[in-house]
């Protein structure tokens, strides 16, 4: 499991962020905290991720793929979700009221507590 072999590489949050952009993935991480305002992150697969109270402000996740991943209290403003799948997702706490939601698949995701 990808967590497990991260806690025994000794990964930082510093290391899965140079993996996520260089190949544009980066399943099943813990990026608790991580910063990644303005980033672009346009069509990386982070499904199952935690990003909880992770920094996104003015990044760009169009077309990313966040299936199942945990956002909670993650800032999102503003962020573009143009056509992300964030089927499943964890959004609870989240504000959401300068995201860019067009097309997007929140089919299944948690909006609990959540700012529209």
């Amino acid at each position: 499991m990808i967590p497990q072999k991260d806690r025994i590489l000794g990964l930082t949050i510093v290391d899965k962020l140079a993996r996520l952009q260089s190949t544009k993935a980066c399943r099943i991480c813990d990026l608790t905290e991580a910063t990644m305002n303005g980033m672009d992150l346009s069509g990386v697969d982070l499904r199952y991720a935690n990003l909880n109270h992770a920094d996104l402000s003015g990044a760009n996740l169009s077309g990313a793929n966040l299936r199942g991943t945990n956002l909670s209290g993650a800032n999102l403003i503003p962020v573009n979700l143009t056509r992300a799948n964030l089927s499943g997702a964890n959004l609870s706490e989240v504000n959401l009221s300068e995201v860019n939601l067009s097309g997007a698949n929140l089919s299944g995701a948690n909006l609990s507590g959540a700012n529209l």
